[in-house]
């Protein structure tokens, strides 16, 4: 199982135990795919998020690079998803503190 937590320092769990991102471009990735859990961000729209005007020449292909990368840490290439209008984190129900957060103050607010 994974846990993502985003109130706070950007974290990724896997059954408890820290998963390393190593680089601060895939804590970046996460950061931004995060954000839009579940919903397929556009290619162009990453490296916008990524590298903003200073992108390379070759950011299409280093976010390919990258994206496999994250893949790999999470550990499951199914967590990632390619559609036809880019790519897509699978966040599952539970797994995202902010969501998690917002449940809970729904519910307490109609108690």
């Amino acid at each position: 199982m994974l846990q993502f937590g985003v109130l706070g320092p950007v974290v990724v769990r896997r059954n408890e135990d820290p998963v390393n991102l190593r680089t601060a471009m895939l804590h970046r990735l996460m950061s931004v795919m995060l954000c839009s859990s579940m919903r397929p961000m556009s290619a162009d729209s990453l490296v916008e998020a990524m590298w903003g005007e200073a992108a390379p020449a070759t950011a299409k292909k280093t976010l390919q690079i990258y994206i496999h990368r994250l893949r790999r840490a999470l550990g499951d290439d199914r967590r990632i998803v390619r559609h036809p209008t880019g790519y897509a984190l699978t966040v599952l129900d539970g797994e995202l503190d902010s969501h998690n957060f917002t449940d809970l103050v729904c519910r307490l607010s109609f108690e």
